[in-house]
């Protein structure tokens, strides 16, 4: 089906050509063929974009008058399902010969559509392009003006948004940043947010009948996560991340949508089916009434009440993210740092005057402080120590969630798990014994080093001991190396030494060096253990009684 007609939508003089009308009329039978129960579908306009329930003359009107979406080539909501290539689409790009067709209008619309009337192209506000219309109430967008005072007044709704939706091409694809735990922030985390919550609502891309996130099909995930590409690029890997934040607000919207529903009929079981603003199905609908009233949900939800009563530490961030404060408050830093939990739980529980939203919290901060002047001045800016003493005062983490970091972070993702704590324990443990080794290896390499010169030295005495001929300065340098070695005392000339000299043939050979080296001060005589060794040796051979008398020959 040749679906080009789509992209020209934003032509008002376009939409009143027969191609466009045939083109509504080709969506209209393949939405309605798909239709099991009930004679709504989901409007794709540029102002009820998939979240209004509309009959079929009512779209069909909306679609001529306002215009499709942009984009909208996959018809996902209206029961087509396949593979999003968000490279695909079609940018929309305004020709220049095309301008000439953007002209007021008005009395050709109020010709042919004299109850709505669309009075300027703004589609960025929910309430834009609507005066005017008329008093038909249920087929415009804005507020009826034959409304009279006795009639209640008209509540806001949930957002539509209606500016991203209505964005298309590759070139007006948002980047939202991604922090290093898969965490979304930047200045269109909340466009992003907003954007999710629009999936989340709308019972055709996800289905209510589940009562659990984990059990919704792989393939309503991947379409969802491909919708949110053609409107988002993303820095690093967010899909888990996004993934886990759609399924808090499809959570949220069930619960949303029961408490609604009890508020006016308390017997949930003779609740009608919502057809307003969306239609939920009839075998979704039946589904979540079988839920909400069995004992097994009730039971459980009687649980979660009490547990949420104990949490006594409400925030004053509002629809902020704790990942988006931390990136506002690194923004405000000098050093561009990420601030501590310790810090982030200040920033999120005080008001913009300093006080707090409970006076457990205000407890709280004053016991953070408190741990904190304890501290050295120099470590008070620390961002371990910071954290550190949030753990002390704030207690263990629990198994699925950590404070102070925003939702989404579990205790794996920072490895604070006790299996993990342990781990990291035995970790610095082998790191400090592998330390230890390392100074050990490098003071024996220092003693080697010290022992292979005194090995060397030892080479040289013993050569000029047992050397027949030798020369001047042979025994220059013995008598140096000896005076060098006065320090350590020759520890090993006892056993190297010693052990050569009583090898020696004859003992002359040791008085001749003794002769040749007279100084001062006789080398023989020169305190050291080798000196000694020596004297020993010679009053051994030569019979002599006190071995200090033995001077040279």
């Amino acid at each position: 089906m040749d679906r080009s007609w789509i992209q020209k939508s934003w032509n008002r003089r376009f939409r009143l050509s027969e191609l466009y009308a045939v083109g509504v009329n080709g969506f209209l039978e393949f939405a309605f063929s798909r239709v099991s129960t009930g004679d709504r579908i989901l409007c794709p306009c540029i102002y009820c974009i998939n979240q209004q329930s509309r009959t079929r003359e009512e779209v069909y009107e909306h679609l001529i008058v306002d215009g499709i979406i942009i984009g909208y080539t996959r018809w996902y909501c209206h029961g087509e399902f396949g593979s999003s290539n968000p490279t695909s689409t079609d940018s929309f790009v305004v020709d220049e010969e095309d301008e000439e067709d953007i002209v007021d209008v008005h009395d050709i619309l109020q010709d042919a559509f004299p109850e709505h009337v669309v009075e300027g192209d703004d589609v960025s506000s929910s309430t834009g392009g609507t005066e005017g219309i008329g008093d038909k109430g249920s087929t415009s967008h804005g507020p009826s003006t034959s409304q009279t005072s006795t009639e209640p007044r008209r509540k806001r709704g949930c957002t539509r948004a209606i500016r991203t939706n209505n964005r298309s091409g590759a070139d007006q694809i948002l980047t939202v940043n991604v922090n290093h735990l898969g965490q979304v922030f930047g200045p269109h985390r909340t466009e992003l947010s907003t954007y999710l919550g629009t999936l989340a609502r709308n019972p055709t891309r996800i289905p209510l009948n589940f009562d659990d996130w984990r059990k919704v099909p792989i393939n309503y995930k991947e379409q969802a996560w491909n919708s949110v590409l053609e409107k988002f690029n993303f820095d690093g890997n967010g899909k888990r991340q996004i993934l886990k934040m759609l399924g808090h607000t499809w959570r949220d919207y069930k619960w949303d949508l029961r408490k609604r529903t009890i508020e006016r009929f308390p017997n949930l079981k003779d609740a009608p089916r919502p057809i307003s603003p969306i239609e939920i199905p009839e075998d979704q609908w039946k589904s979540l009434i079988d839920r909400w009233t069995s004992h097994e949900w009730m039971a459980k939800a009687q649980k979660n009440k009490q547990c949420r009563e104990k949490q006594n530490l409400p925030h004053t961030a509002g629809r902020t993210s704790f990942p988006q404060v931390s990136y506002l408050m690194s923004n405000e830093m000098l050093d561009g740092r990420e601030p501590s939990r310790l810090e982030l739980f200040k920033k999120t529980h005080k008001r913009k005057d300093g006080s707090c939203e409970v006076q457990a919290a205000m407890e709280v901060i004053e016991k953070l402080e408190e741990k904190l002047d304890e501290q050295p001045p120099q470590l008070r800016d620390n961002k371990s120590v910071q954290d550190d003493i949030f753990v002390q005062v704030m207690g263990p983490e629990s198994r699925n969630h950590v404070c102070g970091t925003g939702r989404g972070v579990s205790p794996c993702d920072l490895g604070l798990t006790q299996r993990n704590l342990q781990k990291k324990k035995e970790n610095e443990e082998f790191r400090s014994t592998v330390s230890t080794m390392q100074e050990n290896i490098t003071t024996l390499k220092a003693q080697l080093t010290e022992l292979d010169q005194i090995k060397a030295q030892l080479a040289i005495l013993t050569q000029i001991v047992v050397g027949e001929n030798c020369s001047q300065s042979s025994i220059q340098l013995f008598v140096q190396l000896k005076r060098q070695s006065h320090t350590n005392r020759f520890f090993s000339c006892r056993m190297l030494v010693g052990e050569k000299l009583l090898l020696l043939d004859s003992i002359m050979k040791v008085t001749k060096i003794c002769s040749n080296a007279h100084e001062k001060k006789c080398p023989c005589r020169f305190h050291g253990e080798g000196s000694l060794v020596l004297a020993m040796l010679l009053a051994k051979r030569t019979g002599a009684s006190n071995p200090s008398k033995i001077g040279c020959s």
